[in-house]
């Protein structure tokens, strides 16, 4: 149990994963437990030959992020994902799920709602957390914000691209491990991740036309095996260039991204 979550281990094959839990909101340690066994699933598919040369780690934070929100989020949040295991909020809180439909359920997994929270914001929604952090490092690092001021340029911010503002700086500023523990510049590589995802998605679609069904028949290995041969053995042998350049990724397009959220949310809200 923590507050923020993470993945951690001493060797590439010690997995230890620690989330945060909310009595209130069950479907948060889920959908963390998805985006911390991510990284996990990448550390562990490195090939053993390049344990202890310097090569034997993730190429960068961006792949890595992209693993993470790829379980997370294209996996994590697929409709035939949670056919199979919706059934488990049932037999959990038999008395608060035991009546609602699937398609209520679904629905409320994915529905856009700003949040103070960046761990719990939606697909659409998660995009502009990132950017707020993006915007105000920038700042800090021209000299444009003072490190005092950071709780209410944070507050500002929220108010003007989310709509919400913090009563809290527990529940603004205080909310990420990263700046106080030195990760600065590290935001970007959350969207950065979420970009490659979707090409990624893209990719393995073209060798598995069947990606879809093969989420609701639960043979999640396949993905994972696709993700082992093409980026996680690499280690670091592998720039994210090159592992996209093999798989006839031209360069970085946000377009992947915006056409798979597009399609996901005009057919949940129909649009």
């Amino acid at each position: 149990m923590t507050i923020h979550p993470f993945s951690a281990g001493i060797h590439s094959q010690d997995a230890r994963l620690a989330v945060r839990y909310d009595e209130h909101n069950v479907k948060l340690a889920a959908f963390m437990f998805l985006h911390e066994g991510g990284h996990s699933i990448y550390n562990q598919q490195i090939s053993s030959d390049l344990l202890d040369t310097g090569l034997g780690a993730y190429t960068s934070m961006g792949l890595h992020e992209s693993q993470s929100l790829f379980w997370e989020r294209i996996i994590g949040k697929h409709e035939g994902f949670w056919r199979n295991h919706a059934h488990l909020f049932k037999e959990l809180e038999p008395a608060i799920y035991g009546d609602i439909s699937f398609e209520t359920l679904y629905f409320a997994l994915n529905e856009v709602t700003p949040s103070l929270i960046r761990l719990q914001a939606d697909d659409l929604t998660y995009l502009l957390h990132i950017i707020i952090r993006y915007e105000l490092e920038r700042d800090l690092f021209a000299d444009k914000l003072r490190v005092s001021d950071l709780p209410s340029a944070w507050n500002t911010k929220y108010e003007a691209y989310l709509g919400i503002k913090p009563e809290t700086d527990r529940d603004g500023v205080l909310q990420d491990g990263h700046w106080y523990g030195g990760a600065f510049g590290y935001f970007p590589s959350y969207n950065l991740g979420f970009i490659y995802a979707a090409q990624l998605r893209e990719s393995m679609i073209k060798d598995h036309p069947d990606f879809d069904e093969i989420i609701s028949s639960q043979n999640l290995s396949l993905i994972a095996d696709w993700q082992k041969q093409h980026i996680h053995q690499y280690g670091k042998l592998k720039t994210p260039k090159e592992i996209l350049t093999s798989l006839s990724i031209a360069r970085i397009d946000a377009q992947p991204l915006i056409n798979y959220l597009t399609k996901k949310y005009e057919g949940l809200y129909k649009l």
